[in-house]
């Protein structure tokens, strides 16, 4: 691992152990948990970032641990958690919950003893979820892909996180895990039990380590090498939750903390509306493609006006499908204006001529509705106008439209 940092994992095992990166530092190495940009690490991407290509893909597989509530089962559309550690419905009587964090000994005894007399579920079978992703990611420069989560600083100072191992796939049959640091002990956590918060500087490389709006990056490079492993062609993501007791470990040795004992929606969240998976680096992802048939036309935009009031098309990062979304597609991702009907980066008579075929239908973006209400009128016009060449529309179509809205109009009175 570190590879792109020039750091094998030896190099770090080695800075370790000579206190170089502290195993016991209040401020790790490694990234804070939003909006930090020079971290050498792992430095956050935000939802917003014009980087992302894509997001997401088909959820094929969600296979969370016993006890995650049923309000907590939706990935697609609202949350689906992945772990739980007993279940809500009958949990262990507050004396037999052993104090994994904040305790003097946190490792020992009843942990090692997987799904025992207390109640316990999930440590050896934990929470998952595979995703085949919309687009293939090929190992590009820097990192080709992040992974979002729901965590929020606030628990006694600390940032509470709910971490899980990324592991990729070409195939969907032999995933690669990606090499993780966790360097936290009981010291570091700040409150108790399910509402410990963490240090996020002493964790890399899990996903969960970065506050709502911000992703945790990976970067292919590190996987080089790895049997059965395409890096021209990952096509598959699995999240595995991590009980956050200490029974997982890193890949240097140490015990992973988190959050721990959790009920209901406890484990890592896996939410599309949150974000889930952004792609950086996808192989034939296109600009602007929102149907995912591999060109864009004007059917993607109106492919993303007919989701609006959702989140499925959200291209903006603010978990919603709307008008905002529209004007980035246009303006950003195709890159043109408002009133280029036939999407050839000007907005001329040929366009003027579209919408004066369809003037006072309803129609779509091709036929000159260019502000999404469903009717080509006046008020396309007027956006037609703003952006026609390096000047208004000539006055004489202005008013050839102008008396063609107010026929149109008097004909339906």
């Amino acid at each position: 691992m570190f590879e792109h940092l020039g750091c094998s994992r030896e190099v770090v095992a080695a800075a370790v152990g000579l206190g170089l990166i502290s195993a016991t530092a209040l401020a790790g190495p490694y990234s804070a948990n939003s909006n930090d940009p020079g971290n050498a690490f792992d430095p956050p991407v935000a939802k917003s970032d014009p980087g992302i290509t894509a997001w997401n893909g088909v959820l094929i597989d969600y296979s969370p641990a016993p006890g995650v509530g049923v309000s907590y089962r939706d990935p697609v559309t609202g949350y689906g958690s992945l772990g739980e550690l007993y279940d809500p419905a009958n949990p262990p009587a507050t004396g037999q919950i052993p104090p994994f964090s904040g305790a003097t000994q946190p490792f020992s005894g009843d942990v090692t003893d997987t799904d025992d007399e207390y109640g316990f579920t999930g440590y050896d079978d934990p929470g998952s979820a595979v995703i085949e992703l919309a687009h293939p990611l090929v190992d590009g420069p820097g990192f080709d892909f992040a992974v979002f989560e729901n965590g929020f600083s606030g628990f006694a100072g600390g940032f509470f996180a709910e971490l899980a191992f990324v592991e990729v796939s070409s195939d969907g049959e032999h995933f690669v895990r990606f090499d993780a640091v966790s360097t936290n002990t009981p010291g570091d956590l700040q409150g108790i039990s399910q509402y410990a918060g963490l240090d996020e500087t002493n964790v890399y490389n899990l996903a969960g380590k970065h506050a709502t709006n911000w992703g945790t990056p990976f970067d292919l490079a590190q996987l080089a090498g790895s049997p059965g492993l395409d890096l021209a062609g990952v096509r598959f993501v699995r999240l595995v939750d991590i009980p956050g007791n200490g029974h997982f470990i890193d890949s240097l040795g140490n015990p992973i903390l988190d959050a721990h004992p959790t009920v209901g929606s406890g484990g890592f969240d896996l939410s599309y509306s949150v974000g889930g998976i952004a792609l950086l680096t996808a192989a034939d992802a296109v600009a602007g493609d929102v149907d995912g048939d591999g060109v864009v036309t004007a059917a993607d935009i109106d492919t993303l006006v007919a989701g609006f009031g959702g989140v499925a098309f959200d291209v903006t990062g603010d978990r919603q499908t709307d008008a905002s979304d529209l004007e980035r597609l246009v303006t950003d991702l195709i890159g043109t204006s408002f009133g280029d009907a036939n999407l050839d980066h000007h907005v001329d008579l040929l366009d003027l001529s579209s919408l004066a075929s369809s003037f006072g239908d309803s129609a779509g973006w091709a036929d000159g509705d260019f502000n999404a209400d469903g009717t080509v009128d006046l008020l396309d016009l007027s956006l037609l106008a703003s952006g026609f060449g390096a000047s208004s529309v000539p006055e004489p179509a202005v008013a050839l439209l102008l008396s063609l809205g107010l026929v149109v109009d008097a004909s339906r009175r």
